[in-house]
């Protein structure tokens, strides 16, 4: 009975399936740190030309101007 108690064979988990999960588990988390470095790669490639065209903007500004 008391083995029973603490044992229960219809809720153990192989350890092939606690691989796969495992497994699976690992391949969300690295989609998502990729999908999140994608991101902010972009985000500051957005940043970087918006200041180039910005400053060449300023530049072209004042060689008309002379």
């Amino acid at each position: 009975m008391l083995k029973k108690l603490f044992i229960n064979p219809s809720a153990y988990i192989s350890p092939f399936v606690m691989f796969l999960f495992m497994l699976y588990l690992s391949l969300i988390t690295l989609h998502s740190i990729q999908l999140v470095l994608e991101l902010k790669t972009l985000t500051n490639i957005e940043s970087y030309y918006d200041s180039q065209i910005s400053h060449i903007m300023k530049k072209d500004d004042g060689y008309e101007k002379k």
